[in-house]
């Protein structure tokens, strides 16, 4: 069982999650050794829940900041109360140690670590101690340091593990070429093969009814020569042995056009037989492919993204739509690009394509503007056309369901704004990823 919205969890991401269940199981126990203390045992199993609702139940909260944001603050909570009526409960802290780190971006970690070491003193009833005893301060310093040296390993081997998972997606996408070089560059090349016989097969048909047509004409001329002696044979022979030449010369080629006629329907019921054969394959393994197409190549990022950053391919996009089109299109990039996760960057590249394609559909504009702006934990997009607008209560696109859908996946959001005559503005919030 995954314990993020990934398909395959990093192996710490999981034991980081179940280093903190085995310290709050070690502090339980230590409790019963020493005497059954039923409030903290509550406590502690209302501790375990609520992590497991967050990590396993709701893995798609994994990625937003304020839900995570409670879900610690609860949990240190938990932890202070527990300390409170066990010291031994210290131990359940030293399993929080990672978790900032795996549910919270940047300067939030680390905040939520030092709330989390001020917890420990506070739980232990130190915290007001500090300041008379050195040894406490020392202490306390201490530990927010081995907090920050948890913080920097963790962020480290989930960068090896986003590194990882890249290296898997490359290695995958060589699979896919390779299977897609075997199989549908096959299927192609064996409809080509088929349609070339068929046009083959028809050229040899046309070519036999050509020569079938000459030869009936020269057996027409034979048979009038044959039929109209004193006008065909002046040398003054018998006009009986010739009109009995003439009669059989025209028996005989009637006789060898009915021949060549039922030959050529039979020739051409062949070839009509073997053209529809031909084609019936070649449509067989286009369908085929088509199908090996849909079902290998759908975990390919767009080819603007193989080769450009996400900036770059915003600009192309929007210039090859403004050539076709013929709108004239602006686009602005706002702030330092940087690398975002690739759902996020097909998510807006996706984005930019269906913003452009309704405006050519549906606005009429003059003009559209496209701008891309890198925020401190996100990225927008903003589409906006000068063009007719429309009665938002009263009409929803498919393409906006779909951009929504879209935007949703990656954890951001889609806002439209128009009316008619004033234009349409769409805007795209995504996180980083």
């Amino acid at each position: 069982m995954g314990l993020t919205p990934r398909p395959s969890p990093d192996r710490w991401i999981v034991a980081f999650h179940g280093l903190y269940y085995g310290c709050l199981a070690l502090g339980v126990t230590i409790d019963v050794l020493g005497g059954l203390d039923p409030l903290a045992l509550v406590t502690a199993g209302v501790a375990a829940a609520w992590h497991y609702a967050f990590v396993y139940r709701r893995p798609d909260l994994l990625e937003r900041v304020h839900p995570m944001l409670w879900h610690f603050i609860v949990l240190c909570s938990l932890a202070v109360v527990l300390m409170g009526r066990d010291i031994a409960y210290q131990t359940v802290m030293f399993g929080m140690c990672p978790l900032p780190y795996l549910m919270l971006p940047g300067k939030w970690a680390y905040g939520m670590a030092v709330t989390m070491g001020l917890s420990l003193f506070a739980g232990a009833g130190w915290l007001q101690q500090i300041g008379t005893e050195p040894r406490l301060l020392g202490a306390a310093v201490a530990n927010l340091g081995m907090l920050v040296l948890v913080g920097l390993f963790v962020n480290y081997l989930v960068r090896m593990g986003e590194q990882s998972r890249a290296l898997g997606v490359l290695e995958e996408r060589a699979r896919l070429a390779r299977e897609i070089h075997d199989t549908l560059a096959q299927g192609f090349s064996g409809v080509i093969t088929q349609l070339e016989a068929a046009e083959q097969a028809l050229d040899a048909l046309a070519t036999s009814d050509a020569g079938g047509v000459r030869r009936t004409d020269t057996g027409t001329g034979e048979a009038r020569r044959g039929a109209h002696p004193a006008i065909e044979d002046p040398t003054g022979q018998d006009s009986d042995g010739v009109a009995r030449e003439g009669a059989e010369r025209v028996t005989k080629e009637c006789a060898e056009s009915v021949a060549r006629e039922r030959t050529g329907s039979e020739l051409r019921e062949r070839t009509e037989r073997d053209v529809r054969e031909r084609i019936m394959t070649a449509k067989s393994l286009a369908r085929a492919s088509l199908a090996e197409a849909r079902r290998s190549v759908h975990a390919l990022r767009p080819g603007p993204l193989d080769s450009d950053r996400l900036d770059e391919a915003v600009r192309s996009e929007a210039e090859r739509w403004s050539r076709r089109s013929g709108v004239p299109v602006t686009a602005t990039v706002n702030g330092p690009p940087r690398p975002l996760s690739p759902d996020v960057e097909m998510a807006v590249l996706r984005a930019v394509q269906e913003g452009l394609a309704n405006v050519a559909r549906h606005a009429r504009a003059g003009r559209a503007v496209v701008t891309l702006s890198y925020m401190g934990e996100g990225v927008t997009l903003d589409v906006v056309d000068d063009g007719r607008g429309f009665d938002q209560a009263s009409r929803q696109g498919v393409g906006l369901a779909g951009m929504r859908e879209r935007a949703a996946s990656v954890g951001g959001s889609l806002t439209v704004e128009s009316a008619p005559g004033e234009g349409t503005a769409l805007c795209l919030s995504v996180p980083r990823g």
